[in-house]
């Protein structure tokens, strides 16, 4: 799984649209996942503290709302991180940030309806009705056996951190919501399509270094209650999510999701910068524009997969030739381009060169077809812009396609 992998995510984007196995295989793990949460949440109610609040006190139902409120808001505004191996939708939510303080703060009666409310704002998922009932089972589950499992644990209520098996029962009932979170929306994807081993979420570090922030925040809510900087730290939870989520989409707008280098808005903003800089300094600046040969015949005898193998594959070489302050991108297609600051025409021609013998040397397992790169190098001249240096470099490229391919032409 990748960054921010939840099952708010998973559930409600992005189940796989390939190797579905029918509407009764479906229908089986929906019921079983709905059977687990009702169990989970008849054991809680049946262990919790009795010392806990109302569900009609006024600080609880203040409460509830806000925390309500805050999954609505995380979950409507899902940070998208792409797609894994079996083609679902990954995104970020954070809502166990708030489902935890849920369980640990709320009645009964309130923290099952913070859960299974919260799922409701995926009606407007590709999954509608299907999203909100997968999403809700997870949830109930994993706040009840968080609650349950504190109440068992912990000496009273509410947690404080002067108590340390107060904190030690919060910690467990954190780490019981990322496993009941796994295990049940393993079981729902197996029955949306394929699942590999590596797609498990306590599998994949990268998961749980989202989740485990998650439940940290979530954590330090618990303890501050019943102060008034339990609603500000929600608040603050909200805000770093959103802004994370601006982030991912700058970055998702300045990346090629393929290779993770530079797409041509977020090349041309650094490079305009980069030029201005240098004709300041008196620095040469130099550009090299690469088109892979032959990946055409590649995609024709060993198919779209393999092709994709020698981007990727070139997008590897030409990080490895790069220095830190260079700017590598990718236009689309099998077209890459690298500034080269406080680099003149000479030295260019030899770094492309390097990258030339080095692809041209390459070979990807499984497909016998070799690849050449044909690259055009343009220096920087005074007053220019990054579009007319882009142009001079491709002039210099179309030269070195047209007369014999992978070779290196210099601009002028």
């Amino acid at each position: 799984m990748q960054p921010g992998m939840t099952a708010a995510s998973v559930v409600g984007l992005g189940w796989p649209v390939v190797a579905d196995r029918g509407p009764a295989v479906r229908l089986r793990a929906l019921l079983l996942n709905a059977l687990l949460a009702t169990g989970a949440a008849v054991w809680a109610v049946r262990v919790m503290d009795p010392a806990r609040p109302s569900a009609l006190e006024a600080p609880s139902l203040g409460l509830a709302v806000a925390l309500l409120a805050a999954a609505w808001a995380m979950d409507a505004t899902r940070v998208d991180w792409g797609s894994d191996r079996a083609g679902r939708v990954q995104a970020a939510t954070a809502t166990n940030a708030v489902l935890l303080p849920a369980a640990i703060l709320l009645p009964p009666a309130l923290f099952l309806l913070v859960a299974s409310s919260s799922a409701l704002v995926f009606l407007t998922g590709p999954r509608g009705w299907t999203g909100v009932l997968g999403n809700a089972s997870i949830r109930v589950a994993t706040v009840s056996i968080a609650a349950g499992l504190y109440s068992l644990l912990a000496p009273g209520w509410p947690p404080t951190p002067q108590d340390a098996a107060s904190v030690s029962a919060l910690t467990l009932a954190g780490l019981s919501m990322v496993l009941t979170e796994a295990l049940l929306v393993v079981n729902l994807v197996r029955a949306w399509g394929g699942l590999d081993a590596r797609d498990l979420p306590l599998l994949d570090p990268r998961g749980l270094a989202i989740e485990v922030p998650e439940i940290l925040l979530g954590a330090v809510l618990c303890l501050l209650f019943p102060t008034p900087a339990t609603l500000l730290v929600i608040g603050l939870v909200v805000w770093i999510h959103l802004t994370v989520r601006a982030y991912a989409r700058l970055r998702s707008a300045s990346r090629d999701p393929k290779t993770g280098l530079l797409s041509w808005p977020g090349f041309e903003q650094l490079a305009a910068a980069e030029l201005q800089r240098a004709e300041r300094m008196h620095h040469p600046v130099a550009l090299l524009l690469m088109d892979l040969d032959g990946l055409k015949r590649v995609n024709t005898t060993h198919g779209h997969l393999a092709g994709d193998q020698w981007i990727a594959a070139t997008a590897e070489i030409l990080s490895r030739s790069v220095r830190g302050y260079d700017l590598l991108a990718r236009f689309g297609g099998d077209e890459f381009a690298l500034l080269l600051p406080e680099t003149g025409l000479r030295a260019a021609a030899t770094t492309a060169e390097r990258i030339r013998r080095t692809v041209a040397a390459t070979r990807v397992p499984g497909v016998e077809a070799a690849v050449g790169i044909s690259i055009g190098v343009a220096a920087a001249e005074p007053g220019q812009d990054v579009r007319a240096l882009v142009a001079q470099a491709d002039q210099a490229l179309r030269r070195a396609k047209a007369e014999q391919r992978n070779q290196v032409v210099t601009a002028g």
